[in-house]
């Protein structure tokens, strides 16, 4: 990542809101004024790099992670102001422009280990294993190979195999999750009412879901947030971030941390709160306190996986939904989204060298020529590569990377385009 860039500074003379960064995104979304998330000086990409490995050879080394107060919770993903923006992880965004959190048990996982005492040892004696396994979560062994998952399914090959536009959009799988309802795959929208959704209750087509109450818990489980962020005249003081498109100022949390808490109660009938009037558009979302103003109905939630396997049941998606959301051709989607969301799946940032200041220089991957003069993403600039040239020539144009570094191009090495 050119870190400096998608930080929110200006960049060689052109203003960050030209620039296709997470603080233009939020100030064209949530009119929040645009300010770097980072101190401007502090943020070049060897900088960052050093830090993340100073950090990781602290924790392989068996220090107990301090960062716990760091990480972002699931319901902060719409804080926009500079103390939110810090979390981690940062400067990186899901596919409707909030930050990325990480999921409850990451989160768990990393606050138990930080309870430890940093002196014990980081590999503590073996404990005999039983004589047999039998895990509660499939899906969460490493090494376990569910039915009907190809290999590079597991978490050992997952890295980029999962981000939406390459292969399918995980958010899909959520939307028939209530018996009777079919869900928008990006917020709470009910866009359909299938022949499993009582005829008294058809009416909700059109309308959102705001909170979903599973047996047993009172407060529920809310299904979007309020977007905070800095007072334009007071950076330090938080208010709620509203436009005429959104005069709520509402968000929609990732399903994958909200509505994992109702899974157990697959088969059930959970009570869920819908907007009293239909909301097709943001604008027509009201701020939703829990009981006012609401319609509640009881739906059942059906299975996450088929029998005992790690398979995705059918109920939840038929043959191409996972897919259908998707930009067709891949290299729409490919060209058109900046590194901030793509940094698994293509580089952004690369041949980078230092410079006489001590600062980075270094090619953006898209770049026709290789000139060490990083050309910040834009669709008019002939510099770049643009839609046409993906569809016709994608494996002339995009180059192989190791170590960070482009390998040789065949027409670079002489070759033919036959010899390789």
């Amino acid at each position: 990542m050119n870190v400096a860039l998608l930080n929110g500074n200006n960049f060689k003379g052109r203003s960050a809101l030209s620039l296709d960064s997470m603080p233009e995104e939020e100030a064209a979304n949530t009119q929040r004024a645009i300010r770097p998330v980072m101190s401007p000086g502090t943020v070049d990409t060897f900088t960052i790099m050093a830090l993340h490995e100073q950090v990781y050879a602290a924790l392989r080394g068996g220090a107990a992670p301090w960062f716990v107060r760091l990480l972002r919770q699931p319901d902060e993903v719409a804080d926009f102001t500079d103390r939110g923006r810090r979390k981690m992880p940062a400067l990186m965004c899901g596919a409707d422009n909030n930050y990325l959190a990480l999921t409850h048990r990451q989160i768990n996982t990393i606050r138990t280990t930080s309870e430890r005492s940093i002196f014990e040892p980081s590999d503590p004696a073996p404990v005999p294993e039983p004589d047999k396994l039998t895990p509660r979560n499939l899906t969460a062994q490493v090494h376990y190979q569910a039915a009907g998952n190809p290999v590079s399914s597991r978490p050992v090959t997952s890295v980029a195999n999962c981000c939406p536009g390459l292969e399918f959009d995980f958010r899909a799988v959520w939307r028939r999750i209530f018996k009777g309802l079919v869900l928008r795959e990006y917020d709470s929208l009910v866009v359909e009412v299938d022949r499993d959704c009582p005829k008294e209750l058809r009416f909700l087509k059109g309308h959102r879901l705001l909170r979903v109450y599973p047996p047993g818990d009172k407060a529920g489980i809310a299904m979007v947030t309020q977007i905070t962020g800095p007072a334009a005249s007071d950076p330090s003081n938080e208010v709620k971030l509203t436009t005429d498109m959104n005069p709520a100022g509402l968000a929609p949390l990732e399903w994958s941390n909200a509505l994992v808490r109702v899974l157990p109660h697959k088969g059930k009938k959970v009570r869920c709160e819908f907007t009293k009037d239909k909301a097709w558009e943001l604008k027509d979302v009201p701020v939703p306190e829990p009981g006012v103003g609401a319609v509640s109905a009881h739906f059942e939630v059906r299975p996450f996986f088929a029998d005992d396997t790690a398979v995705i049941a059918e109920e939840l998606a038929a043959a191409g939904e996972l897919t259908q959301g998707l930009c067709s051709p891949w290299q729409n989607d490919y060209r058109e989204c900046s590194c901030y969301y793509w940094a698994s799946a293509r580089p952004d940032y690369v041949n980078v060298e230092p410079t006489e200041s001590g600062l980075s220089r270094g090619d953006n991957w898209l770049q026709k020529v290789r000139t060490g003069d990083y050309v910040p993403d834009d669709y008019t600039d002939s510099r770049l590569l643009h839609y046409d040239d993906l569809f016709l020539r994608w494996e002339h144009w995009l180059r192989f990377q190791i170590g960070g570094r482009d390998l040789p191009h065949a027409r670079d090495a002489g070759l033919a385009e036959d010899d390789t």
